[in-house]
């Protein structure tokens, strides 16, 4: 989950000068220029949010030069080159904050979990994790800023445990890792739809599926009856819950799910295998419309894996297979109706 633009209430005392250039910037000690909610968040994080990364950084990289004691620039910098598809830069910029801050935010540990893999990612997660318990332990009237840090918490030991359940599922101690985590994240937000969808690949993965799928449909009951959008979770995690849902046998629930995802993003051809694959025995019909749109969309796009492809015909071939079954017996339920008149 990408940290969003957003500025902080707070800055430290140590300053630093930036250039444009990401590869040397400097400490510079003493500097303590306080600024008052400055004008160019809102610049920044309105050109974020019509797309315009390059706008956003070149607004950023302004600011850091006039207001060279704010580290929170410079992780709202890292944040919209990550967002802009510059990853290499936006690690160099992120290690440079880690060098001259190591103490203050955890927005930059999370961000290099997210760009790490295996156990240098759980390195940097670990170290986020420790400074967001510490601010959360500074944290006792501000409501609002604590339930920040706790979403961010139980955010960070669900992607350990992800870990765990993925590049370090070798690691002596994945399963038990994993588990704590989870019960942590739990201990925190019994109802948390992250870490509860991510317990229940975890118990996919111990061959525990009963469990896994309460643990699954109690996830999805934390969002889908929900009206706003802003507390609904995100187009990947709703798409994770319905192949989760078909790999536990919820064909009913997972076709809901993906039928409404399909009416957010027609255009991805995965969401539309998947919606097909979940109604081949159903309704094989409309399954042979969902997979037909799916090749169609990825012949579009120029993919031309023969294994994803080959994998889509023969989907749809057994759709057709079905169909044929399916309008067989419904003719031949007519005729016995027609026959008894």
């Amino acid at each position: 989950v990408l940290l969003h633009l957003t500025p902080s209430a707070s800055f430290p005392s140590l300053a630093y000068t930036h250039t444009t250039d990401t590869d040397t910037m400097e400490v510079d000690e003493g500097n303590e220029m306080m600024v008052d909610e400055p004008a160019f968040w809102e610049e920044a994080a309105g050109k974020v949010e019509a797309l315009d990364f390059d706008g956003a950084e070149a607004v950023l990289r302004k600011a850091l030069k006039e207001n060279p004691n704010t580290p929170e620039i410079v992780d709202a910098l890292a944040d919209v080159l990550i967002q802009k598809g510059d990853i290499t830069t936006a690690k160099k910029v992120l290690l440079a904050s880690v060098e001259m801050f190591p103490d203050f935010g955890a927005e930059k540990f999370l961000h290099l979990g997210q760009l790490s893999e295996g156990s240098e990612s759980l390195k940097y997660y670990q170290r986020g994790l420790e400074v967001l318990q510490k601010e959360l332990q500074l944290q006792q009237n501000d409501e609002e800023l604590k339930r920040d840090l706790l979403s961010k918490a139980v955010s960070t030991l669900t992607a350990m445990a992800e870990i765990y359940l993925t590049d370090e599922c070798f690691a002596p101690n994945a399963e038990s890792e994993c588990g704590r985590l989870l019960e942590e994240a739990l201990k925190l937000d019994p109802k948390n739809a992250e870490a509860l969808q991510t317990k229940a690949s975890y118990r996919i993965s111990q061959q525990k599926p009963e469990e896994a799928r309460e643990l699954l449909l109690l996830s999805i009951a934390q969002w889908k009856d929900e009206t706003d959008m802003a507390n609904v979770p995100n187009f990947d995690f709703r798409f994770a819950s319905a192949k989760l849902l078909i790999e536990l046998g919820g064909i009913d629930e997972a076709s809901e799910l993906l039928g409404n995802l399909v009416q957010e993003h027609d255009g991805n051809p995965e969401v539309w295998f998947m919606l097909g694959v979940s109604l081949v025995s159903t309704d094989p019909v409309v399954a042979q419309q969902c997979l037909s749109r799916s090749l169609e969309l990825l012949k579009k796009l120029g993919v031309s894996d023969a294994t994803i492809l080959t994998k889509v015909e023969e989907q749809l071939a057994l759709a057709a297979k079905n169909a044929e079954t399916f309008v067989y017996e419904n003719e031949e339920d007519d005729n016995d109706d027609d026959a008894m008149q």
